[in-house]
């Protein structure tokens, strides 16, 4: 068990937030969180419970941090430890992606009085159709059901809340939306000096270089990499696709690099840390994300904050709703790989064409800022929400909207 503690009178609202897991080197976005709820935390008496770590946590602002030290026994501990957080005057619970903490601060707060917010952003029945796994299965009716006793849902966008009110027949007026966030400093465009970059990473600099990093699966575009690099590098020869990211198709998109003599056109670095991952972005000239469906990516506001234009594909409308309308041009429906690698071309082919949704995306990217998010966060979840009293459903609450905060 870890724990930190600030000593002295702390006078400052209080928050309990339950994170499912804390790796420091971690190639997922969970990594994006760490320096968000320490942000949180100058602000906000917080206490942080962590279900699952393997390396103490780092967090210098936090007024407690509670690790679960025993994963057999972890369902139990974390509703002791959120118990523990109510007696101690904790009142506001935000729960990302641990569903049973979720149910269970729901029941205190909405019997004692509270409010409990569970974050969630998963199209889960496309999720379960790619894995052969049925709408009926025991796990996505349970979600289905905790979903409704849920006090508070929050989720990425006004797509999403729509998403989960269609599916799970959640009241909108349960639904929050809290868009994704960047550290946008540790993003900052390289300035010109994408040669030093591409020095840095053993790349060429007399190429072009197209970007992808997301996990190496079906439903992420991985398998469409080559169907899309063929077009491509038979208009523009000189391009390099740099791919940061594994899973279980990349032996399938290996052989295929191999089958179609595209070796010399790629570059597969495998598993990248989310904390080194700025500098690929800084590296390249063209992102892509061929996803077959996308909740809320936040490698494109990645792509944003670095100045590196991109081209995505959408499958239901999620990605049209927090990018703008002229980089709406370069998104496509997914599956598409034709047409996809004809806007791959048409910006290789044109620095001023880049150049402009370069501009574009560092000045859309600004909302996404985690400074903004943070005073959205506090403003939506502990200000101007009210504490709910025991027996209260919250149902005169209000959905938010997407957008400038």
């Amino acid at each position: 068990m870890n724990e930190s503690s600030k000593t002295g009178p702390d006078i400052r609202r209080k928050l309990c937030y339950v994170l499912v897991k804390y790796e420091a080197r971690t190639d997922r976005h969970y990594y994006h969180l760490y320096s968000f709820i320490e942000e949180l935390a100058r602000e906000l008496d917080l206490r942080l419970i962590i279900a699952q770590a393997h390396e103490t946590p780092h967090f210098s602002q936090v007024s407690s941090v509670r690790v679960c030290p025993d994963n057999r026994n972890k369902r139990w501990w974390l509703f002791r430890e959120i118990w523990r957080a109510y007696r101690e005057g904790y009142r506001f619970f935000y729960c990302h992606y641990t569903f049973g903490p979720a149910i269970f601060a729901s029941l205190l707060t909405r019997l004692l009085g509270g409010r409990t917010y569970f974050w969630h952003c998963i199209m889960l029945d496309v999720l379960l159709r790619e894995h052969n796994v049925s709408l009926y299965s025991p796990g996505f009716l349970l979600f289905r059901w905790g979903s409704m006793f849920i006090q508070t849902l929050v989720t990425g966008s006004d797509f999403m809340k729509q998403h989960y009110h269609r599916l799970f027949r959640i009241p909108l007026n349960r639904i929050m939306v809290l868009p994704n966030y960047l550290d946008l400093e540790r993003f900052s465009p390289g300035s010109g000096q994408r040669d030093l970059y591409r020095t840095r990473l053993n790349l060429p600099v007399n190429k072009q270089v197209v970007l992808f990093v997301h996990g190496l699966e079906k439903g992420k575009g991985g398998t469409q990499l080559v169907s899309i690099a063929r077009i491509v590098t038979d208009s523009v020869p000189d391009v390099l696709f740099v791919v940061v990211g594994d899973g279980s198709e990349r032996s399938v998109i290996e052989q295929e690099i191999t089958a179609s003599n595209l070796e010399s056109s790629f570059v597969l670095y495998g598993s990248v840390p989310n904390q080194n991952i700025p500098l690929y972005y800084k590296a390249a000239d063209l992102f892509i994300m061929p996803s077959l469906y996308e909740e809320f990516s936040r490698t494109l506001l990645e792509a944003m904050a670095a100045g590196v234009p991109f081209v995505a594909s959408d499958g239901r409308g999620g990605t049209y709703s927090y990018t703008s309308a002229k980089q709406h041009d370069f998104i496509v429906p997914s599956g598409n790989a034709s047409l996809f690698a004809q806007k791959v071309i048409t910006l290789l082919r044109s620095e001023t064409l880049r150049q402009e949704l370069v501009e574009e995306g560092l000045a859309h990217v600004q909302q996404f800022s985690q400074d903004a998010v943070r005073r959205r966060f506090i403003r939506q979840f502990i200000t101007e929400r009210p504490q709910d009293g025991p027996g209260s459903s919250g149902q005169n609450q209000s959905g938010c909207h997407l957008g400038p905060p």
